[in-house]
């Protein structure tokens, strides 16, 4: 149930008009003089900004919602359009400071910050049922009890002994699996309301297994086996932090597994700034591919296209399209992925041989050769 990059965007950032303002702060939510740090960090980079040309309008919009930021979270993301917020989001986690001022926003770091903080599930399993944590952006937005009114004859394992002890474990058994399709049951409407990526499973032995045997196929793929057994979330969180990073980290992984082998088909990949962005303008592009330091470089694109780009200003302006605007090669090629339905994902910094080159490629929705 992966979500694609452009449904993390809000629609009034994909069709605002720029010149924009991205500005990332860590707002330090946790010190006690969080305000007063952040204010000095946030005001160098407002000079910096004014410096590049930015409108007054648009920074003092944007000092309008850093005031209270540090009480609402570790990060914060703003991005605006004149004296208009186009995206605010107040993060679980700390961002790296950075402000931009150009004609197209500045959204690798935001993509990134997503991409390693994907929505999942954790679930508590036991005899009597489960709970289940639902976890959106590093915070828990909803909680869920599924737990039948069970004797404690019946959860516990019966001991050994006497003629009667065969059904007697027949039925513990059975309660505990039925127990387990509520669960699953449960979780099967959880996951896809949530539009969940994975599922996180910890607890007792036999309720984890009763578990992943009712599953459903909306959700059977999304398990992962916890194998710790805690009453609460506060007793796994070194374990839950483990999942995720090696979750998001072999996503990565399958997903250069993948370049690296159409790469050497040679057609359903590409490499390097010209390539890439020549299939960007034929809309063949299904996942870019970007490096999180990518090297600084500028690039074009058609005022009244932003699909139509190229590091090569001929080579748009033969076309005669309209007026071709200078940007940022990595904020101009990420925003035309958008526009033509691409996913985006960031990638470690790579030597050739495992990465693309440049630091930038994309695997294709078909190929043209074809």
């Amino acid at each position: 149930m992966t979500t694609t990059t452009r449904a993390l965007l809000p629609d009034r950032l994909l069709h605002a008009k720029g010149p924009f303002v991205s500005v990332y702060l860590n707002t330090e939510a946790a010190r006690a003089q969080g305000w007063e740090e952040t204010n000095l960090r946030f005001k160098a980079l407002r000079e910096r900004a004014a410096e590049a040309g930015a409108p007054e309008d648009s920074l003092n919009a944007l000092e309008e919602r850093v005031d209270r930021a540090h009480l609402l979270g570790d990060g914060l993301i703003l991005i605006v359009s004149g004296s208009s917020v186009v995206l605010e989001r107040h993060l679980a986690r700390p961002v790296a400071d950075d402000i931009t001022f150009g004609p197209v926003p500045n959204l690798v770091p935001l993509i990134e910050w997503e991409q390693a903080n994907p929505s999942y599930a954790v679930v508590l399993a036991d005899r009597t049922g489960a709970e289940i944590h639902v976890v959106h952006k590093q915070s828990i937005t909803r909680s869920i009890e599924v737990e039948r009114d069970l004797t404690k004859q019946d959860v516990a394992m019966p001991q050994p002994g006497g003629w009667a002890q065969a059904r007697f474990q027949r039925r513990a058994e059975n309660l505990w699996e039925a127990n387990a399709k509520e669960v699953a049951d449960e979780l099967g409407r959880v996951a896809q309301a949530e539009n969940l990526e994975f599922i996180l499973v910890a607890g007792d032995v036999s309720a984890v297994r009763h578990l992943k045997n009712h599953a459903a196929d909306n959700i059977g793929p999304l398990l992962i086996d916890v194998d710790v057994h805690p009453n609460d979330l506060s007793e796994i969180q070194d374990e839950l932090e483990q999942a995720l990073s090696a979750y998001v980290g072999q996503r990565i992984k399958a997903l250069l597994e993948k370049f690296q082998e159409e790469r050497g088909q040679d057609d359903l990949a590409t490499e390097g700034w010209e390539r890439t962005m020549a299939a960007l303008r034929m809309s063949q592009v299904g996942t870019l591919l970007i490096s999180s330091d990518i090297e600084e470089r500028a690039a074009f694109f058609v005022d009244a296209d932003p699909n139509q780009c190229s590091v090569d200003r001929g080579a748009l302006e033969g076309l005669g399209l309209g007026d071709v605007v200078e940007g940022r090669a990595r904020d101009v090629i990420v925003r035309a992925a958008l526009g033509t339905g691409a996913d985006v994902r960031v990638i470690p910094s790579l030597g050739p041989e495992h990465g693309p080159r440049d630091g930038v490629g994309s695997l294709l929705r078909f190929d043209v050769r074809a």
